[in-house]
């Protein structure tokens, strides 16, 4: 409750100057983002739940990304006075931010498009509707916190509404397990560097000196005052060992270092019986469980213990999602490469249980 409060008076305060502030009128609502944010704000500090704002804010046609736009605004301006500025010589701090594209909001409009043609199951409407109110959900998580209570109740409601339903599909549907790949661990030894990754190079010892430099498409660092070292392929300690070989020369009383920065991202692809087949770009350190979730998960057809993965025309992995949720095994999570493909089959057999 005391964070609810501190965050509801931090941004209460703030609520007459993005009032005051230029913004621009958008017609889908018939609110404008002034609105919005003022109506937030009023329920919100009369306690109102989240499930019961998103219920009054779609009868008001308020869109998530009308919500969303209104928070970036907000936080953006907390933010503000930070600069972006890289200095390497200075010490700036060499964490990795997250990249790859976020899962799509649209995810689930081809499914409504299908129920058109053809008419599903309620289990399909009842997972499009709770899709749209997670997504008003975590819209509005930052403007106000639904009580343990609250939570509980909604859940149990839900549970209601969906009646029978097949043990492990909505683990890829949870809004706080996305199986996002953590981005600063150390680099795992058969990482291989490519176009787009930033890599930093250390010379110290007698000598001290650094560079930050990105692998450019041919798949080459350039040093200044050294000319280009070709590093596409490689792991890390390899394309150590190449700079040695090359620029060691000039410092023989030093050690040189080469660790990886940012890393770049990879496309891969997730086919069959998915919510959201397609192409996906994702973190260079991606796992087929952060994929499946970017795809929404496997559909009421979908298999859970036969997911392949294909590199190079061939299957690599076979992953068995019960494996996890029985034993907590993660076999057959590969950490993904550009170009693989996900294969989601139907399933060859299900069981009920009363």
């Amino acid at each position: 409750m005391k964070i609810y409060r501190s965050r509801l008076t931090g941004f209460a305060a703030l609520v007459s100057f993005l009032l005051c502030a230029a913004m621009p009128v958008y017609a889908q609502s018939g609110m404008t983002d002034d609105q919005v944010l003022e109506y937030i704000v009023s329920e919100a500090a009369r306690g109102t739940s989240r499930s019961e704002l998103t219920t009054k804010l779609v009868e008001r046609g308020v869109t998530v990304e009308q919500i969303r736009r209104v928070r970036d605004r907000y936080e953006r301006m907390q933010q503000s006075g930070t600069t972006g500025r890289r200095d390497v010589q200075q010490g700036t701090p060499r964490t990795r931010q997250r990249n790859g594209e976020t899962r799509r909001n649209n995810a689930n409009d081809n499914d409504r498009e299908r129920q058109s043609i053809q008419p599903r199951n309620r289990q399909r409407q009842y997972e499009n509707d709770r899709e749209r109110d997670m997504d008003y959900d975590d819209a509005l998580y930052y403007f106000s916190a639904d009580s343990t209570d609250q939570r509980q109740e909604r859940y149990a409601r839900s549970q209601e509404q969906q009646g029978p339903r097949i043990f492990g599909h909505d683990i890829f549907r949870q809004e706080n397990l996305t199986f996002e790949p953590e981005m600063n661990i150390a680099v795992p030894a058969d990482y291989r560097l490519g176009p787009g990754d930033q890599v930093y190079v250390d010379i110290y010892g007698a000598s001290q000196k650094n560079f930050e430099v990105t692998v450019s498409p041919e798949g080459v660092i350039d040093l200044k005052g050294y000319g280009p070292v070709s590093v596409s392929g490689l792991t890390v300690n390899q394309a150590t060992a190449r700079l040695r070989s090359t620029i060691g020369r000039h410092y023989q009383s030093s050690q040189i270092r080469l660790t990886v920065g940012q890393t770049r991202t990879i496309t891969v692809s997730v086919m069959g019986d998915v919510v959201s087949p397609g192409t996906f770009t994702l973190s260079a350190f991606a796992t087929v469980f952060h994929a499946l979730y970017m795809a929404g998960g496997v559909t009421d057809i979908g298999t859970m213990r036969n997911i392949k993965v294909i590199r190079g025309g061939r299957v690599i992995s076979t992953v068995d999602i019960y494996d996890y949720l029985l034993n907590g095994k993660l076999t057959g999570n590969v950490r993904l490469h550009s170009d693989d493909i996900i294969q989601v089959g139907a399933y060859q057999s299900l069981v009920r249980v009363d």
